[in-house]
Parts: structure tokens; sequence; C-alpha cells
């Protein structure tokens, strides 16, 4: 008897096992209305090609009508955790191509878990035969960790090289991080990039007088995340405000020696130009407040920008735009109080007498700082105002790099 009821209490774990097991494969990773696709079964964008995995593999023609063959698998390295700050957790993973030569390439890519599923990224390149290690998630923060080989080793070489690369989701889209780039002196910039491909066009995004915070890089992301090379630069040489008593003083310090800030802005200018991702004829600088008026500064100086956005930045309708090169659109707050709002109206008709194309628009019913929520912490923060600012900062990019 007592064999009996332990066989039965034996039964019931495994069956309650499996039921567990059951309820997360078709739950917790395919989601919550029933039978769905699964990551290994999505659809993932990699070198522009859709590639859509059926139980982690893929098999399509390299050509129209021809008999090579991509051949896409699942390859591991897992990692799981929320990219996307929607309270549900993602998957990040390895995908190795073959296309009929002798090479097998490694890709980092991500699956965006919905309600339907999951939505695949965009994969970006990590190298040819490398030697995967690790894929780590913090915080969003996406961390592959691999060995390669030196710059001019052969193939033939093995790997030994240990490389850690950093990613993040914006949007939808995979990007890449650099979080600390050396681009003036002993000055260190924030980077975020689409990962791979040339010719893209750049941004130097010119943080407030809090400094180049969480704000300014979550920005820089969002550029990467449309196709720019963005470099977050720093203005205050590694330091920050959290008061508005050391903004002011930072920014002061910043007033009180503009020749070094000029040097800071035409050295982010300069390294970006020199990035073989960039088309050095397709860069823009974008500010907000004290990062608006260097950002106008850059286009009243010509120091060579396209274009230059400023966000609520100081300026002055006097100055002479005769020999302006560069375009310029301006985001303002109708209550904006440290700004006269009929000085931007006359900003704006004398823009419309120059040649370029120069936009300014007034916001109703914002007043200054209306695009950056910090954290949570900005009352003026208007999350209409600041995507329709955002939108029309990427149409006016857009129309003026054509």
């Amino acid at each position: 008897m007592k064999k009996i009821i332990l066989y039965i209490v034996i039964i019931i774990i495994i069956a309650s096992g499996f039921f567990w097991l059951n309820n997360y494969i078709y739950t917790e990773k395919q989601g919550n209305k029933g039978l769905q696709k699964g990551y290994k079964d999505s659809t993932y964008i990699i070198d522009g090609r859709q590639v859509t995995l059926v139980n982690g593999f893929s098999e399509i023609e390299s050509a129209p009508g021809s008999a090579s063959k991509i051949i896409t698998k699942y390859f591991g390295n897992e990692a799981e955790g929320d990219l996307n700050n929607d309270g549900i957790s993602d998957i990040v993973f390895l995908l190795t191509q073959e296309g009929g030569g002798s090479g097998t390439f490694y890709y980092i890519v991500a699956g965006i878990k919905t309600g339907d599923g999951y939505q695949g990224t965009n994969g970006i390149l990590l190298g040819d035969r490398i030697a995967p290690q690790t894929t780590e998630l913090n915080n969003g923060e996406i961390v592959v960790n691999y060995a390669d080989r030196n710059l001019g080793e052969p193939m033939t070489a093995n790997p030994n090289v240990g490389v850690s690369r950093y990613f993040k989701v914006s949007g939808n889209n995979l990007i890449e991080i650099n979080k600390s780039v050396l681009y003036y002196n002993d000055v260190k910039g924030y980077v975020a990039h689409p990962g791979q491909g040339k010719n893209h066009p750049a941004v130097i995004l010119i943080h407030e007088w809090w400094g180049l915070n969480n704000d300014i890089k979550e920005i820089a992301n969002q550029f990467a995340a449309n196709g720019y090379v963005a470099l977050a630069v720093d203005l205050y040489n590694g330091e920050s405000a959290d008061d508005q008593t050391k903004a002011r003083e930072l920014s002061g310090s910043v007033r009180d020696n503009t020749e070094k800030a000029f040097l800071n802005l035409k050295s982010a200018l300069d390294y970006l130009k020199k990035r073989d991702d960039v088309d050095p004829q397709k860069i823009a600088s974008v500010g907000w407040c004290f990062g608006g008026g260097w950002s106008y500064q850059m286009a009243l100086n010509n120091l060579g920008t396209k274009a230059s956005v400023m966000y609520y930045g100081q300026f002055d309708p006097n100055d002479d735009f005769e020999h302006m090169k560069t375009s310029i659109m301006g985001h303002f707050g109708e209550k904006d109080a440290s700004i006269v709002i009929d000085n931007v109206k006359e900003f704006q008709a004398k823009l419309k007498n120059l040649n370029g194309s120069h936009e300014i628009f007034i916001y109703p019913n914002v007043g200054h700082g209306f695009a950056n929520n910090r954290s949570g912490t900005n009352m003026a923060y208007s999350k209409e105002a600041a995507n329709l600012a955002f939108e029309r900062t990427l149409i006016f990019l857009e129309n003026i790099f054509k």
C-alpha cells in the first residue's frame, strides 16, 4: 500500500513538473494567447534581408534562381531580460550564417516579447569564425564577449583576442553603443550607432546644463535606431549636475572659456568625419537649452555642420547671418519664461529671408525644457510636444542630407 501511495506521489510530481514546463514554454516563452511563434520561429533582418527561422533554421537563395544558398542557424548564447522597459522579459542570442564560402558569420539579434509572440530585430555582425564566449544582459544593456583574431592575422589563426561589445534595443532596433570614447584630449563622449554599414549620417548631441547624463545618452540611442551615428559630447569633462546651483556653476565655467568649448565641438566634428561608418558630408548638431545655444553657435560660426538643431537654446536675432552656411531648425515653447517669444518670431522671420532651409517651431502651451523627461523629474516635460519635435527633426535632417 505504501509503495502504491509513493508511486502516486511520484506521478503527481512528474505531472506537475510537466505542466509547469509546458506553461513556461507556451506562456513565458511563447505568449499568453496560446501557442504562438517563439523566438526560433520569428523573422530577423540580417544585412538588410528578411530571414524567417523555422525551429532555428533558414535556407534561402542567395539570388533569385541561384543554386547557392544562404543558411542561417540558431547558435545560442542566450540571455533574457527586459530590453525595452515594458516589464516583459525579452531574449538575445547569436545566429550564424553561411553563404557557400568558407566563412561562418556570427550575428547578435534580439527577440522582443509581445502579446503575439516575438518580434525579431535587425542583426549586427560580430565577425567571421569568431569564438563566442558569453552573452550578458544588465539593466537593458547587452554585453557580448567573444574571441577574435588580431587585425591582419590569417583566418587560419585561432581566435585569441578577447572582445567585448555593447548593445541596446531602441524602439525595435538593435544598436551598438560605445560608452566611453575619447574624442578631444582626455574628454570622453558617448557614441551610439547602427552597428554596421557605411556612409551613415551623424549627429553631435550637446547636453543641457545638467551635463552628459542618461537622458542625452537615450536620445543618442534613438538617433542610432534611426540610422545615425550619434556622438553625445561632454562640455563638462566628466562632471554633471543634479541641482541648479551646480548646473549654473558648470555652465558658467564653459561660458568663461568659450575657446575651449569651440575646440571641443570642432574635435567632435573631426572625430565623426574620421569614422569609416560616417558620411563626412552629412553631419549635424543637436542641442538642448545650454546645448541648444551651442548648437546655434556651431551654425553661426560655420564650424562645418550641414545643419544645426536647437531646442530652446539662446540666440540673438540681431546676429549677422549673412555668411552662415548651416541650415537651422529651432524648437521653442510658447510659455518659455527664459526666452522671449517675440524674439523667436523675429528670428524666424530673418531666417526665412536667408539662403538654405531653416525652420522654427513654437509649441503651444509648453515651457522651457519640454523635450527631456529627466527620468520623470521634469515637470515641464511634454511627451506629445517632445515626440513631435523629434519627428520634425528627423524629417528636417533627412531633407537636408538628400
